[in-house]
């Protein structure tokens, strides 16, 4: 029988094109006049509350004020960069606050939004003269028509800085992060810092501190009786109790175990020698079953393993080779090799400090060993909230290059209390350049979100979290995998820590057959582009279910074709991307559903603008129809939200997800309403909210499935119009089925 396998070179069907017309000009909720009348008060007010802090808690005499940005101001391009220089103001960071504006600019009245808030810094000397600098600014100054893009000017209080201080210890550990904003050398901070907290005699360890991006990380043992006294330091950004690391999901007697059969154990080589899956636990152990196709490796400094979470790693790593076990007298050969390294020990569950250790054991190995695919089971047990975490903001700038495929389970919160949020992903699934894996409670046709799996949404951008399900097993159907206590037990489990490794493995599946070619990002897209969904909410599911069967996964049915673009795209330009349509007439309906994924680089410090990248991409079905005579380009319908023309920022936030760094979405047309169809794709590049122009190419990879209803020679039409620029990725090894 011939297989229809999915098609690459997609990126020879994109060209660059001209970019289109825009907008009209901007209208404005406030004028010059009105909104420094309302801003001279609050300028003059904050630079005497400045005054009240002591003057340790400045260091250089420097404080740190917030302005907030009006909604219909947070695209890149209306930055108040202007004014921030003529104010001399530095802008540390920024964050996402709820907001009624006083006024707006459209019809109707001003409702509940988000917006952004600036904490600016500068001398408190300099703070003095701003409303006399205001006060005397000539309106026709650019620094004057940006300060009605401003509702408020506010104090940056202590009170504002905290988040889950616990109540029942006199002597918490805490996650201190701090700004260091965009000087050269921030050394005046952290040391100031050190010395505002001598002279409350608390003592820190800065050698133990993490940066990224702007903002310095550093775990602080001190009284809570203290932490609002600590808070008033002008350049701390936000104070939380530290949490644990999650503890490992291990049931125990949900039924009955099985033993494996006397040639159970595969005797060859895996699938592709040459792939390894990076797996970050807390240990392998010994078992002959498994042994010859694991590496282990120790972070440098460890004590002996903790023997619970030993057990939890060498079924995670069991679960990367050979999946939910189905036949005990058979197991599956892997796909790759597992290196499994250990970065917990026994003092990982006894010190609640520990966490900033075992992340920074994480980020030495990616950066010493490079891998190309990483599975992550364990983390703070900690839902997301909306500051910055260490491991979050350390993960993502690890991925940022697109080399790297990282699995990470979202946590088994799900059942934990809603009203109180504790129900959410926890840390670092909210990474917006991994593949976050919640879990499914069944492999049949009737499957539901696993109760115990984690709920989203993330956080914007990276709001549709989990990306996807994988089968974590349930009580009713457990996830069976290779005991570390008894050596060829098979026993059963449930949990997201499986999950994520079967999604891996599906991915390292697709690897291992199609070889190089699939790179990291192409995987991601291909996994989420070929889910399945059903009814359930997407905060639940995210893009749905994966696939797990690797030969469904590279190959096409008769009546569809699956197409894969990559490459890298260099920011501000436009493209268009033809979608492949085979000549003739195509009866019925067609389904296009269309995957993107790119990794960039982050802002930490600016989670309201967190990615420096992003994508507008617009659906033009109909090469013959234009919207009137004039007109550039076809009309666009919408593919990936509701794009509205001349959409405003907010809109393309919640609408178009804008800024997202996955966006997938599904159209059903009449094929007859179909012309050589296209995507607009537009990557736009900012820096810290700002417009910038050193942006980065960014690495992408698109799949597109256009499925047609009742066309049985889809595949070979598509096929032979396309023959000399697609290409067919043929195995490089042949694919059995498992």
């Amino acid at each position: 029988m011939t297989r229809n396998y999915i098609l690459g070179r997609g990126e020879q069907l994109i060209e660059k094109i001209s970019a289109p017309e825009r907008g009209g000009p901007k209208s404005h909720p406030y004028s010059i006049e009105e909104a420094r009348d309302w801003l001279l008060p609050k300028f003059r007010q904050i630079a005497e509350h400045l005054h009240e802090l002591p003057s340790a808690a400045c260091p250089q005499d420097e404080a740190v004020a917030s302005l907030v940005i009006h909604p219909a101001y947070l695209a890149k391009s209306y930055y108040p960069r202007d004014f921030f220089e003529f104010a001399d103001l530095r802008v540390l960071g920024s964050r996402t606050m709820p907001l009624i504006p006083r006024k707006v600019a459209t019809q109707g009245p001003s409702k509940l939004t988000s917006t952004a808030e600036f904490f600016v810094a500068s001398t408190r000397r300099n703070f003095d003269k701003l409303p006399d600098l205001v006060a005397e600014l000539d309106v026709d100054d650019p620094a004057a028509e940006q300060l009605r893009r401003f509702e408020d000017f506010q104090d940056f209080t202590a009170e504002s800085k905290l988040r889950s201080i616990p109540d029942g210890n006199r002597l918490p550990w805490l996650e201190v992060v701090l700004h260091t904003g965009s000087v050269k050398s921030a050394d005046y901070i952290i040391a100031g810092f050190r010395n505002y907290l001598k002279g409350m005699n608390i003592s820190v360890d800065l050698d133990r501190r993490l940066h990224v991006g702007n903002l310095c990380f550093l775990p602080l043992q001190a009284p809570r009786g203290m932490v609002n006294e600590i808070a008033r330091y002008s350049f701390l950004r936000v104070v939380r109790g530290m949490p644990k690391l999650r503890p490992p999901h291990v049931t125990r007697s949900i039924s009955q175990s099985v033993f494996l059969g006397p040639n159970a154990v595969p005797s060859g080589q895996p699938i592709d020698p040459g792939l390894r899956i990076a797996i970050f636990d807390g240990g392998v152990g010994e078992n002959p079953v498994m042994n010859r196709y694991v590496n282990s490796w120790r972070s440098p400094g460890l004590e002996k393993p903790a023997p619970k979470y030993e057990e939890h790693g060498h079924m995670v790593t069991g679960a990367v080779l050979f999946g939910p076990i189905e036949n005990p007298n058979s197991l599956p050969i892997p796909f790759g090799v597992a290196d499994h390294y250990r970065v917990l020990d026994v003092n990982t569950d006894s010190n609640d400090d520990q966490l900033f250790d075992v992340i920074h054991r994480i980020e030495t190995a990616i950066l010493e060993r490079k891998p190309e695919f990483i599975v992550l089971s364990i983390g703070p047990d900690m839902v997301i909230d909306d500051e910055p975490h260490i491991w979050t903001s350390k993960l993502d700038q690890l991925l940022s290059g697109g080399d790297i495929l990282a699995a990470v389970a979202v946590g088994n919160s799900g059942e934990a209390d809603q009203a109180k949020g504790l129900h959410r992903i926890q840390v670092p699934s909210d990474a917006v350049n991994s593949l976050s894996i919640g879990a499914c409670d069944s492999r049949g046709n009737k499957w539901a979100r696993a109760p115990y799996s984690s709920i989203g949404p993330g956080r914007s951008p990276g709001r549709v979290k989990p990306d996807v399900l994988a089968f974590g097993g349930s009580k009713d159907e457990p996830f069976y995998v290779l005991s570390q206590k008894s050596p060829g037990e098979v026993v059963p489990q449930f949990g997201t820590s499986f999950a994520g490794p079967l999604a891996m493995r599906t991915a390292a599946g697709i690897r291992a057959y199609l070889g190089a070619y699939m790179k990291p990002l192409v995987l991601k897209a291909l996994l989420i582009n070929r889910s399945h969904r059903n009814e359930q909410p997407l905060t639940e599911t995210g893009w749905g279910r994966i696939e797990e069967d690797v030969e469904s996964l590279i190959t096409c049915a008769d009546n569809e074709a699956v197409i894969i673009y990559q490459g890298e795209l260099d920011p501000g330009n436009y493209w268009a991307a033809e979608i492949p349509w085979p000549d003739g007439e195509i009866k019925g309906n067609v389904e296009i559903r269309a995957t993107f994924c790119f990794a960039c680089q982050t802002d930490p410090e600016h989670p309201v603008h967190y990615t420096r990248a992003g994508l507008e991409v617009v659906f033009r079905p109909d090469s013959r129809k234009f919207l009137n005579p004039k007109a550039q380009l076809p009309a666009s319908e919408t593919l990936f939200g509701k794009i509205k023309p001349y959409a405003t920022e907010l809109e393309l936030r919640k609408d178009a997800h804008k800024w997202e760094t996955t966006i997938h979405g599904i159209k059903r047309k009449r094929a007859n309403k179909i012309h050589k169809p296209s995507l607009q794709i537009h990557y736009n590049a900012r820096s810290r909210g700002s417009s910038t122009s050193t942006a980065k190419n960014v690495p992408y990879a698109l799949v597109l499935t256009v499925h047609a209803d009742k066309d049985a020679k889809f595949y070979d039409r598509v096929l032979q119009k396309y023959r000399q620029e697609l290409v067919v990725l043929q195995p490089v090894r042949i694919p059995v089925r498992l």
